[in-house]
């Protein structure tokens, strides 16, 4: 999904692993001066977001691109297929990350097949990584490369690349993001997990990966709670605000997302009540029950209502709107102005 998602997405969730693209910084000044490529085993807990890093430098660094070789693909003939490229580019190794994903024989092949690569003119200015979470296989690829290209293929620092991903003081930053990035706009207390509670996750939690994995465990754990309470019947609290455009920003900044879904950390902010001093107590409760609830806060403009109630008003309504001396006769437009107002 982060994939996916384009840059746009990504820049807000993203948070950058400073060491590690200045070790990228070094790395390449090092191609360019020597004109060829090169070889790096980047060395990473699972979980530390290994992948994620490697696929978003663009983001960091100008003109930088980075391609895959898939688990399924033969190492030796997509390098035989690979075209020269007029900026730095990355290749990564994918899905080979432990000694047991690869035999002696394939490693042996796929290091004879990049050391060829980076010495070609297609090689230039790319650099391979070979992403591990295992000791054993970051020190067979160093054996390897150091045999059959020596520094000039693992480089004067010995071709490991070490990465711890990003601190864990920004987990939290990064869950917020995420979430919102890939739930339309919700919060973490939103759906259930107070800010203090991320927190707490996040001191138990080693790697980006592992945080993330705790946090979706834990929202499946709210939705399920409340849903459990809920067979019989869904409720639904939607506010319908009846009043001119004029409130329609207001509305809007009381919501999140594309239907209308009330913004619960927006609504306790918004007044200084006594009841929402006690409701903040509370945010975790109260943010899983605006969520799975259903509470949606929705415009409907005076020109809409009323051509709706000239349209189906019952006898009593129609005696009410003629004693405030509003016009009950019948609207044919109220339906299409319905189907095309924001409540539709």
């Amino acid at each position: 999904m982060i994939r996916a998602s384009g840059s746009g997405t990504l820049r807000s969730l993203i948070f950058p692993v400073d060491e590690s693209l200045e070790s990228l910084d070094e790395l390449f000044i090092d191609l360019r001066a020597a004109r060829r490529g090169g070889f790096v085993v980047l060395r990473g807990q699972p979980g530390a977001g290994k992948s994620t890093f490697l696929d978003t430098v663009h983001l960091f660094r100008e003109g930088v691109a980075t391609e895959r070789v898939a688990q399924d693909e033969d190492i030796a003939e997509r390098l035989r297929h690979l075209g020269s490229s007029a900026n730095p580019r990355i290749v990564v190794i994918e899905g080979r990350e432990a000694l047991l994903d690869v035999t002696e024989s394939v490693l042996e092949a796929s290091m004879h097949a990049i050391n060829t690569f980076v010495r070609s003119p297609q090689g230039q200015d790319t650099l391979i990584v070979w992403p591990t979470n295992t000791d054993p296989l970051m020190e067979s690829l160093v054996a390897l490369g150091g045999r059959l290209g020596g520094k000039a293929l693992m480089g004067q620092e010995g071709g490991v690349l070490r990465f711890s991903g990003p601190p864990q003081t920004a987990f939290t930053q990064i869950a917020e993001r995420t979430v919102a990035a890939l739930n339309d706009g919700a919060s973490l207390s939103a759906l259930g997990i107070s800010e203090n509670r991320a927190r707490e996750i996040a001191l138990n939690e080693s790697t980006i990966g592992d945080y993330l994995g705790a946090i979706r465990a834990e929202l499946l754990r709210n939705d399920a709670k409340v849903k459990k309470l809920l067979k019989v019947e869904q409720f639904r609290l939607w506010i319908v605000v009846v009043a001119g455009n004029d409130v329609e920003g207001d509305v809007a900044a009381l919501t999140r997302g594309g239907f209308a879904y009330a913004d619960i950390d927006r609504l306790v902010n918004s007044t200084g009540a006594n009841i929402v001093q006690e409701l903040k107590k509370r945010p975790d409760d109260l943010g899983i029950l605006g969520t799975v609830l259903d509470a949606k806060i929705i415009h409907l403009d005076v020109f809409t209502a009323l051509a709706l109630a000239r349209e189906h008003a019952g006898d009593k309504l129609r005696e009410l709107m003629k004693a405030e001396g509003l016009s009950t006769s019948k609207d044919k437009k109220a339906n299409s102005r319905l189907a095309s107002s924001e409540s539709a």
